[in-house]
């Protein structure tokens, strides 16, 4: 019998997930029509959620899940994730290191982007109270993933995937 996997958010490439499914028997939470009720069903099969940057891994989460193991966050970063609870029960948290991408929404900077300054659930927040300033915080998240970018290429020679247009455009707004 495979064990489970919890996935939170379909944003997932079709490669990973296929290779994901091969090993685990997996939950598109997503998908499911009652979440909650398909939790507490599962929640001792599931030892491995595969989070994404922009969906919730709470404290509650965490603790509804009595032999979960790791939480795989498919994206660089983990302020989706509340740390502090996984440390507690010796949950292993990794993410994507290293990797630098222009392959984001950043057509649309108010929902394409986190800024890096705030937390995802103050930016969630702030981009209905404040576009404004959200706004702003998020142009210099851009800046800083194009200096990044740049700077990968100086001290590694590794190109990140091509650049989209809409992030030049909008560092030059």
């Amino acid at each position: 019998m495979k064990r489970a996997l919890l996935v939170m958010g379909n944003q997932i490439l079709p490669q990973q997930m296929a290779e994901l499914e091969l090993n685990f028997d997996v939950i598109h939470l997503w998908r499911e029509r009652n979440p909650e009720a398909i939790l507490q069903d599962r929640r001792n099969d599931i030892v491995a959620i595969a989070s994404v940057y922009f969906v919730p891994v709470s404290r509650s989460l965490i603790e509804a899940l009595p032999n979960l193991e790791i939480i795989a966050q498919f994206a660089v970063g983990t302020d989706n994730i509340d740390l502090p609870a996984a440390r507690e029960r010796g949950i292993v948290v990794t993410n994507t290191p290293d990797i630098l991408t222009d392959q984001t929404s950043a057509h649309d900077p108010i929902i394409g982007y986190f800024p890096h300054e705030i937390s995802v659930e103050q930016a969630n927040i702030l981009r209905t109270e404040n576009p404004g300033q959200y706004l702003e915080m998020a142009y210099r998240s851009i800046v800083r993933h194009v200096e990044l970018m740049i700077e990968l290429i100086d001290t590694t020679g590794r190109w990140t995937s091509e650049v989209q247009r809409s992030v030049v455009t909008n560092c030059e707004t």
